[in-house]
Formats: C-alpha cells, sequence, structure tokens
C-alpha cells in the first residue's frame, strides 16, 4: 500500500473517531453510529482490496459526508462548541474528512495511471 492510501485509510478512521465521538456526548442522536459504521467498512476496503480504484471508493463516500457536514452546518460546532467533546469531534470529523478527500484523490489518481502488473 502506497502512502496516499494509508493516509487515505488514516483519515477515513480519524472522522470515524471524530463521529463516534461526537455519538457518545450525545451529539449525534442516532441509535446507531452509522457514520462510524461507514467509515470504518470503507477504510477496510480501501486498505485490504487489491483493486486500483479502491481509494475513488473512499472519496466518493467522504464527498457524501463532506457536503452532509456543510449543509447540516456542522462547522458552526468549531466556533462555538457546547463542550470539549463536541469541539474534539467534529474537528476530528473535519480534519479526518479533508485528509481523506485530499490523499484519496492522490492514491485514487495514481492508482488509476498505473498499469497492473502483468503476471506471465
Amino acid at each position: 500500500m502506497n502512502i496516499a492510501r494509508t493516509v487515505h485509510v488514516g483519515g477515513l478512521i480519524t472522522a470515524a473517531a471524530g463521529i463516534l465521538i461526537l455519538f457518545l456526548v450525545g451529539v449525534v442522536t442516532a441509535p446507531v453510529p452509522v457514520g462510524t459504521i461507514v467509515l470504518v467498512v470503507t477504510a477496510a476496503v480501501v486498505a485490504v482490496a487489491p483493486w486500483r480504484w479502491a481509494p475513488l471508493l473512499g472519496v466518493a463516500v467522504t464527498g457524501y459526508l463532506v457536503v452532509g457536514f456543510v449543509l447540516n452546518d456542522t462547522a458552526a460546532r468549531l466556533a462555538d462548541p457546547a463542550s470539549t467533546g463536541e469541539l474534539v469531534g467534529t474537528a476530528a470529523l473535519a480534519v479526518g474528512l479533508a485528509v481523506a478527500l485530499v490523499a484519496g484523490a492522490v492514491a485514487g489518481i495514481r492508482g488509476v495511471r498505473t498499469r497492473p502488473e502483468v503476471v506471465s
């Protein structure tokens, strides 16, 4: 696994940890932190799948969550947090999503540009 793909997986795990923190402090009111589950499964697929396009799956999931982050005005919690847990969770989510989006795009472009090895 190349460095961009490794950083991409790290970003996905960081974002998942941010959602889990928000769930534990009561900001996410769903019965189950679905975002955390989706991000961890996506990180696992990106980490172990041999496909060159696997990071693009992570970029798609991350992009979807970034849209939700922006539309729900989640970033406002960074300016005026109600608690330390809310601040830490939102910051981890924001940093994780940003890192995952950029590193995933780099890893995806590198994967698409490289030719598969021919085994004879």
